[in-house]
């Protein structure tokens, strides 16, 4: 019986040397938590951020797609009056729109 409360005596020494480590958050070093305000001043910087990114990916994708449906009608255009079979056309048309869908990502 004093061999087992020896190894449990053995074991919670070793959990509470293990837990008077400091946490992970406190790597900083001496630099006190920032204040409520300030926490909110910089989560909302950081969402104002992220919605400019957001928008600007946006608006970059809708005018590529403009771009390539721009492209894509001209090209349809130009094939339809000229005179080249209706078959040689589609796979030309899709080839164009696969190469151009590579491209503009």
């Amino acid at each position: 019986m004093d061999s087992e409360k020896g190894w449990f005596k053995r074991l919670q020494s070793r959990n509470s040397s293990t837990e008077k480590k400091e946490p992970m958050g406190s790597e900083r070093g001496d630099a006190k938590p920032p204040m409520p305000e300030e926490v909110s001043t910089l989560t909302r910087q950081r969402a104002a951020a992220a919605k400019q990114y957001i928008e600007n990916h946006y608006k970059e994708q809708m005018r590529n797609l403009q771009e390539r449906r721009e492209r894509y009608g001209t090209l349809s255009l130009h094939l339809y009056f000229s005179c080249v079979a209706e078959y040689f056309c589609s796979m030309f048309l899709h080839n164009a729109s696969i190469c151009s869908q590579r491209y503009s990502m």
